[in-house]
């Protein structure tokens, strides 16, 4: 037959629970702040992020892309959680090369979320009516033990864009003169 513990046992199991429980809040708590600290520093950079699920799902989007969303007056909710991303980009309609880029960055992410890749990267035309601009996205899966992540930034490459231009442009009006000299 077991012995029943004695009061002294028990008083000390009580104080020794009562320790994990004490650690335990530390922990969630160290967990918490860590998880502050991330969020922060994701909202910090200038790069508009998107954290996908493993179906191209948007989960979490940070401040730089919420504000690009008020700027351009999208039709959804500014952080676009919920949106299928890689729908939003198959369906892509309007100026040709804008839409072969979309299809293209679908692809990349889908090669990211099947494991094919483990990074996507490329530049594309993202303009408006009023403003041309290029963005460079990169689609990368998020090494966790948890289920499958992707984390896709966008970039601003405008005015690196604009200085390729301008140096094509120089680089023509260089080959026209030098072609007239030889004439």
């Amino acid at each position: 037959m077991k012995k029943s513990p004695s009061y002294e046992e028990l008083l000390n199991r009580v104080k020794e629970l009562e320790e994990e429980v004490l650690e335990c809040r530390e922990a969630a708590q160290t967990l918490h702040r860590t998880g502050q600290y991330m969020n922060t520093a994701i909202d910090s950079l200038s790069a508009n992020i998107a954290i996908l699920d493993e179906h191209g799902v948007i989960l979490e989007t940070n401040r730089s892309w919420q504000q690009f969303g008020q700027e351009n007056e999208i039709a959804t909710a500014a952080d676009t959680v919920g949106l299928d991303y890689l729908k939003i980009c198959d369906s892509t309609i309007g100026n040709p090369e804008e839409v072969e880029k979309a299809r293209e960055v679908a692809e990349g992410i889908r090669k990211v979320i099947a494991g094919e890749l483990d990074e996507f990267g490329t530049d594309y035309p993202c303009h408006s009516p009023e403003v041309k601009r290029w963005c460079y996205v990169r689609a990368t899966r998020l090494e966790d033990p948890g289920p499958l992540r992707v984390v896709v930034s966008h970039e601003d490459v405008t005015p690196i864009k604009l200085v390729e231009e301008t140096l094509r442009e120089r680089e023509f009006e260089l080959e026209l003169q030098r072609q007239n000299l030889e004439e």
